[in-house]
């Protein structure tokens, strides 16, 4: 998970006045995002009040999928100047330097936070000498590993989606709009058929467990390759949103009811699905749910704008990563000194604990980090091109 909403302005489609979308507001569906998988994860059992619940609780780690179709769509809304130059002078080492900077520091801290806990405190994983380099590189969803901090693996297929990004995403604006609904058609039954696929081979796996068992499914859960569909889905849906303004300006009156309609969509399905179905939300299903929720929200104006565009939500958005990377090894440390989260006490006090580490992480670790690494890595990119240019 790492939809870093880096650029803070209202935004217009190219070549298009200024007409008063506003991304901001993406800021708290982050912080919900985050906070409906630490729910997944942790919620006390006791808390449960019956199947639908038990679905929803479980189904809730979907918020992954919402991760990887905001990262694509934010992705597109902050370097959509340099996209519409072309593949060839997008500038990617800019770009992957920034995507690097952002996303390390809380990460590789996470880490080992979970390494030192696993030796310093009790013996957790296996292998780990072996894991800990892919790990470190974040590369380990690649070859078929979950994660050690596991919330990390969404991080890794990541760094899958920055790296092909700007192969892609410069060709989504020489469609038009006819070619434009035309593959996202072929988007969506892609996604379609992997559930499919996926979802039958998952099963015939849990079914048929051999030696190759956990690898295998590995590959089909946490495999970039597999999951990348929902960050282009996200980046077509910015490339639409861009180009759209005018549909945009007639359905603005109506974006608040087509935004409640999409969440209540949302959580109606993923309390309806049965838990052990789970697995049919791997690969995107609920994508064109996305597409509305997101750009209803990004187009709505008026007090529901103001409020979701608050600085609260923005701060809450800001520290959602660290709250989503750091659950785990916070989570270990606070169970092994302070209390279990299975009881309603013990997760509340730890929600609050995670709050308070992800806010400092992130003005203590993250913004001074990305700013300090960006300085130097892109100065060094700046020489590199001013020599080039010189010789």
């Amino acid at each position: 998970m790492v939809s870093s909403l880096t650029v803070r302005q209202k935004h217009t489609a190219i070549g298009q006045p200024e007409m008063g979308f506003n991304t901001d507001t993406l800021y708290i569906t982050r912080f919900i995002a985050a906070l409906c998988i630490v729910v997944h994860h942790f919620w006390p059992p006791s808390l449960v009040p019956g199947e639908w619940a038990e679905n929803l609780i479980h189904n809730v780690n979907e918020g992954v999928n919402y991760f990887f179709f905001l990262s694509g769509f934010v992705m597109v809304i902050a370097y959509r100047k340099d996209l519409i130059k072309g593949t060839a002078r997008f500038p990617r080492w800019k770009y992957w330097i920034k995507r690097f900077s952002r996303i390390y520091p809380v990460y590789m801290f996470a880490l080992l936070s979970v390494v030192a806990y696993h030796y310093l405190v009790e013996y957790s994983f296996n292998h780990i000498g072996l894991r800990f380099p892919f790990e470190a590189a974040m590369i380990q969803t690649w070859i078929g590993q979950g994660s050690l901090n596991s919330p990390a693996w969404s991080v890794s297929c990541e760094i899958f989606f920055y790296l092909s990004f700007p192969f892609f995403a410069p060709r989504l604006f020489s469609f038009d709009g006819k070619k434009m609904l035309q593959k996202s058609i072929l988007l969506y039954i892609g996604i379609a058929a992997l559930t499919v696929v996926g979802y039958q081979a998952i099963a015939y796996n849990d079914t048929h467990q051999g030696s190759l068992y956990g690898f295998i499914y590995g590959l089909l859960t946490y495999h970039p390759a597999l999951r990348i569909l929902t960050f282009v889905a996200g980046s077509f849906c910015a490339v639409w949103f861009l180009k759209n303004t005018d549909t945009l300006k007639r359905l603005r009156p109506f974006s608040p009811y087509i935004m409640v309609f999409s969440v209540v969509a949302i959580f109606t399905f993923l309390a309806v699905l049965p838990m052990k179905e789970n697995s049919m939300l791997n690969y995107g299903l609920l994508t064109p749910l996305y597409f509305l929720f997101v750009i209803s929200i990004c187009n709505m104006s008026g007090r529901l704008n103001k409020i979701l565009s608050h600085q609260w939500c923005i701060f809450l958005g800001d520290i959602s990563y660290g709250m989503y990377i750091l659950q785990v090894p916070v989570q270990m440390f606070f169970i092994n000194y302070i209390m279990d989260t299975k009881t309603p006490l013990g997760f509340t006090i730890y929600l609050a604990i995670l709050l308070v580490v992800s806010a400092v992480s992130y003005f203590y670790l993250e913004k001074i980090l990305r700013d300090s690494w960006n300085k130097k890595l892109l100065s060094k990119i700046s020489a590199k091109t001013d020599l080039v240019q010189q010789h």
